[in-house]
């Protein structure tokens, strides 16, 4: 058994566009991501790459451009931002982790300016090019298909720099409070390495944090930071590997059954519960103690989302206790392959069983789109997709 792991590795801090350059410098399709930052429904923008070098390592400079008087930065709220990813036709596991550091980034503005969520507007990173690195992200993310990101401890140097508000003193208020449960390190020099759109990323997506694992290397790419200071290569590192995994010992299954709760509240658990981290979520139909219908709530994890997991059960469900079982998996290695269609690229998730192919299917999502854009039947594009899979492997 093995799984396929994301090392964040921020020797030179991380910010969006420096996350975004090495995702596409690990194997990202440019064409893809574009495409799918399409559907957000923002006008008037572009989506610059090129090779560079940052003292001699070669990296992905990445550059959205758009006009001054397109962006209207200071009006976005977290609630328009939450809507333009949720009309998006990005797939779910891209929604999530956008909104999940959108999130974030909304809550450190409420503590640091004292005012509640849903009066946060965003200055710099509600900006066109912080939304457009920030689900640029989570798409290329998704496209990887990763089972597990881990970060390095992130470097975080002192000094001051300027924001909308005025100076501020580094790390900026803002990246702290992205930074929250996130292991940092003090980088012996001044400067922001660090910046609020960086530290919502890590502090949201990474699983945890620590050195880089025992893993099979497959890719490294190199994003590229706007700044080449003397001092150090201005870039950061992805490392994308194979690790063999023993069987899931580390995974829990939490049960709970319910009896008296509304179907509208049981399903904002469920949307809550992957938020925060659940591998899967599910309901069963059941019948308990003289004959009462009920649903039983299933939640598999990984053992550090464990306790947030139940806890979250326990405040948003009327249940009184959960049982947790300890979960052995068998799961087959996957990859994501991107093939090219009549209708622009699809992504395929193959199933290996050590060398041997054992399953091929596309990708929902992008069938669906396709589906949608072109008044065609579901099945007939999964159909044809699937013919073409065949003919590339004939």
């Amino acid at each position: 058994m093995s799984k396929r792991i994301l090392y964040i590795d921020c020797f030179s801090g991380i910010a969006g566009d420096m996350m975004l350059g090495a995702l596409l410098d690990i194997g990202v399709p440019k064409e893809y991501l574009e495409q799918q930052l399409r559907t957000l429904h923002i006008d008037h923008w572009r989506l610059l790459s090129e090779r560079c070098s940052r003292q001699g390592l070669g990296g992905i400079d990445v550059q959205v451009q758009y006009p001054p008087q397109e962006d209207e930065g200071h009006g976005r709220t977290w609630n328009r931002i939450r809507e333009l990813i949720g009309d998006s036709a990005l797939t779910e596991n891209a929604k999530q982790p956008a909104c999940s550091i959108f999130e974030r980034l909304a809550h450190a503005e409420a503590h640091i300016h004292n005012v509640t969520v849903s009066d946060v507007h965003f200055h710099e990173v509600g900006g066109i090019d912080a939304i457009i690195d920030v689900c640029g992200t989570a798409i290329g993310l998704d496209w990887l298909g990763v089972d597990e990101i881990i970060c390095a401890p992130v470097p975080v140097p002192r000094g001051w720099t300027s924001a909308a508000h005025g100076a501020l003193p580094l790390p900026a208020p803002a990246t702290l409070a992205g930074l929250k449960a996130c292991q940092v390190v003090t980088a012996d020099e001044t400067g922001e390495w660090v910046t609020p759109t960086g530290a919502a990323i890590v502090g949201s997506v990474a699983n945890r944090f620590g050195t880089i694992p025992s893993m099979i290397i497959d890719a490294v790419g190199y994003g590229a930071g706007d700044k080449n200071p003397p001092t150090r290569p201005n870039l950061l590192r992805l490392i994308l590997g194979t690790a063999d995994h023993p069987p899931d010992l580390d995974e829990y299954k939490i049960e709970a059954n319910i009896d008296d709760m509304s179907p509208e509240v049981i399903a904002y658990l469920m949307q809550r519960l992957f938020e925060e981290g659940a591998n899967d979520v599910w309901l069963t139909k059941i019948q308990m103690k003289k004959g009462r219908p009920a649903t039983q709530l299933s939640v598999l994890t990984e053992i550090q989302n464990k306790e947030k997991l139940i806890q979250l059960i326990l405040e948003e469900s009327t249940t009184i206790g959960v049982r947790i079982l300890p979960i052995e998996r068998h799961k087959a290695t996957r990859r994501i392959e991107s093939i090219d269609t009549p209708w622009g690229p699809v992504r395929i998730k193959v199933a290996m069983d050590g060398d041997r192919v054992v399953n091929r299917a596309p990708e929902y999502e992008d069938c669906q789109r396709i589906a949608r854009e072109q008044g065609l039947p579901l099945k007939e594009i999964f159909h044809r997709v699937n013919a073409i899979t065949t003919g590339l492997n004939d």
